[in-house]
């Protein structure tokens, strides 16, 4: 066999020997329950890890432990509802010490809220918490969650208040631009081309970056390019349907550059303002392109080269994703038609 053929011809076989009673050509056959669900060498360290995490949790005693984080709680519910125009999703008498919440006046989407809490050293997840379900059921698109446990203390609470003070006072700094002459009327106006080509926009965007160098700085500069994008989020929420696999809200209408055969542009807008600068990249590096131009840009390697890893979440990355995959579909048909 060549080395192709020979793996092709490999049984199918995923995991460590414990979980393994036979291994054949024809057929692989797995050990009884509960070994049959173990990947290999267990986690030895985990569970060393754990033991210890066990033991220092029952020289507190849970009873201190709950009194706590009950404190902290009530506290935090206290602190968090003297904020103007934030509401607190669930208020059970006897919930954990959780908090999710919204900011609805002014309206901050809560992936801008993260940012600027992380830059604070304030860590809180964002989105949907993988209930998008109960999301749509709740009328939201995403909260912020704040968790509280045995390491957090009162001091933490008042950093987090203040800096949600802060956000709400400048709140210019994260809302949308006010409408433009350009977005105040019913027209859209779709995005002429940045650059020569994809590439060429491309350098020139990672000289900006690689000038910046710190990921708050490159994170500032996404909410730079944001500013720039006109304000189209009400009629692109009724024009099309939401990009999917993104924490926010967002608009994609792209077409065919009008006068042209195989040109492509775009107009899109979102409810966070951190994906508004991700947009702008895109527009720039797309919009007004070549559709082929589109289609043989090489995405990924421009991301690795600004180290895009480094100031975007995981999750950010999947909706950038997102909006990527639709740009190259609607560039495609344009390809195809030409």
């Amino acid at each position: 066999y060549g080395r192709r053929e020979l793996l092709e011809s490999m049984p199918p076989f995923h995991g460590g020997g414990d979980m393994i009673e036979t291994v054949a050509w024809e057929k692989t056959t797995y050990a009884p329950l509960p070994n049959k669900f173990e990947a290999g060498t267990p986690d030895i360290c985990g569970v060393i890890g754990l033991g210890a995490a066990i033991d220092y949790v029952s020289s507190i005693g849970f009873d201190a432990l709950i009194a706590h984080e009950h404190d902290l709680l009530a506290y935090a519910s206290q602190k968090m509802q003297s904020i103007p125009g934030l509401r607190i999703l669930g208020t059970a008498k006897n919930k954990g010490g959780v908090i999710s919440f919204v900011m609805e006046t002014p309206a901050i989407a809560s992936l801008d809220i993260g940012v600027h809490l992380d830059a604070a050293g304030i860590a809180v997840r964002t989105g949907h918490h993988c209930g998008m379900p109960l999301m749509k059921r709740l009328g939201v698109s995403g909260t912020t969650r704040v968790s509280l446990a045995m390491y957090n203390t009162r001091q933490d609470i008042d950093s987090l208040v203040e800096q949600l003070q802060l956000l709400v006072k400048k709140q210019c700094i994260l809302k949308t631009p006010s409408a433009s002459p350009a977005s105040a009327g019913l027209e859209l106006i779709f995005s002429k081309a940045s650059g020569v080509s994809p590439q060429a926009v491309a350098d020139e965007l990672a000289e900006i970056f690689e000038f910046l160098g710190e990921r708050d700085e490159r994170n500032q500069q996404l909410l730079d390019f944001g500013r720039e994008l006109p304000d189209y989020f009400k009629q692109l929420k009724l024009l099309t349907q939401r990009v999917p696999g993104c924490m926010s809200e967002v608009y994609i209408i792209g077409r065919k550059t009008p006068g042209t055969n195989d040109r492509f542009e775009f107009v899109a807008d979102a409810d966070a303002h951190i994906v508004r600068g991700e947009i702008a990249i895109l527009q720039k590096l797309y919009s007004g392109q070549k559709a082929q131009d589109v289609l043989d840009f090489d995405i990924e390697a421009f991301f690795n080269r600004i180290g895009l890893e480094q100031f975007l979440s995981s999750q950010r990355r999947n909706g950038l994703a997102g909006m990527v995959k639709r740009i190259r579909t609607d560039a495609m048909a344009i390809v195809k038609q030409s």
